[in-house]
């Protein structure tokens, strides 16, 4: 087919991801995943030099914050249009702000084919590292918050001429242990 490995791995997922005994196969995956997950981080860990760090925070600094205020932003204009309330937004689109492991796929990709410069490789590389790390911290925040806080009340969509319900995870006339909402 001509595909590049990660295609070819990607397209395997999609057809393993119906096999009915996906359960076991999972179960017998998660050593390797554990394992490349390790072995991922640690070349990223290589990859990036702690002196290009030091070096060059004030310029990483501002694209972390650069990122998280833009993605921030769009998240949770995009929530509130749907219905969702303010606090609730914020939360989800600070969740929801670090950039992906992709990121570093395709930038990598660009660097291979002298799209960008090794320094712009070095500063995405580390943009999203910085990213990651935080993003743990960012969904600690929902810990302490009510689940039901999101749902209550009526909530008034751009688009709507009313008040339009806040959306709801729970079908309707179950509960959230019901539905397998923990």
């Amino acid at each position: 087919m001509g595909l590049s490995h990660e295609a070819g791995a990607l397209l395997a997922g999609l057809v393993l991801a119906d096999v009915p005994q996906i359960g076991k196969a999972v179960v017998v995956m998660e050593p390797l995943t554990c394992l490349f997950g390790g072995m991922y981080l640690g070349s990223l860990g290589m990859i990036l030099s702690p002196l290009f760090l030091v070096h060059h925070m004030g310029t990483i600094v501002l694209c972390v914050t650069t990122v998280l205020l833009i993605k921030i932003i769009t998240v949770s204009i995009g929530m509130r249009v749907l219905g969702y309330s303010l606090k609730a937004s914020l939360l989800g689109a600070l969740s929801m702000a670090h950039i992906s492991e992709l990121s570093l796929f395709l930038v990598s990709r660009a660097q291979e084919y002298k799209l960008i410069s090794r320094h712009v490789y070095l500063m995405v590389v580390a943009t999203t590292i910085i990213l990651l790390i935080l993003t743990p911290f960012a969904s600690h925040a929902f810990k302490g918050v009510d689940r039901n806080e999101y749902k209550k009340g009526v909530h008034k969509s751009i688009f709507s001429k009313g008040p339009v319900s806040a959306p709801s995870s729970v079908p309707s006339g179950g509960s959230p242990q019901q539905s397998g909402i923990p």
